[in-house]
């Protein structure tokens, strides 16, 4: 099953979201590269892996601290709009810590590194799936993303796709 989020956030000036991100933003005391070692990590389990609130929390979560100002600042005067999609995957540990995070499908290094960097900060913020216990378990979801500046308005749209591998 896929489920689809979109929020749809206006924005006036460039300032009020850089506030409000580093309010939000996150240690990455949860996130190592490798912490496994050779414990098994599962793609089917009956309940995936997912950020602390849902799907809505992530997307709002990932509005907040995706700076839009980084992005904009890569375009040129000419350009008005910027899109990209990132698909993000990494394992989400039976305490919740996050590893083996890569990002793919990103056109511009900017956006892959931004949302990196977005991703680790969150890293204290996401429950293991499973069936009758916690597992570790892999999670795929892919943001898309867009600005469209007119005048001094800058308007951000974003969208997630998930990967729901629970096991039928």
């Amino acid at each position: 099953m896929i489920k689809y989020f979109l929020l749809t956030s206006a924005l006036i000036g460039f300032f009020g979201q850089t506030a409000s991100a580093q309010k939000n933003i996150k240690s990455t005391k949860c996130y190592s590269k490798k912490p496994l070692g050779k414990e098994k990590v599962f793609t089917k389990m009956l309940h995936t892996p997912h950020f602390k609130g849902g799907d809505d929390s992530l997307v709002n979560y990932l509005m907040t601290n995706i700076s839009f100002q980084k992005l904009v600042t890569d375009l040129s005067q000419n350009e008005r709009t910027y899109t990209d999609t990132a698909r993000i995957k990494f394992i989400v540990a039976k305490d919740g810590s996050i590893s083996d995070l890569s990002v793919t499908l990103a056109k511009k290094k900017i956006f892959t590194d931004e949302i990196i960097a977005v991703i680790k900060n969150s890293s204290c913020n996401w429950i293991a799936g499973g069936t009758e216990r916690l597992l570790n378990g892999w999670l795929q979801f892919d943001i898309y993303y867009s600005i469209d500046r007119r005048y001094n308005e800058v308007t951000t749209k974003l969208k997630i796709k998930v990967f729901d591998y629970a096991a039928n």
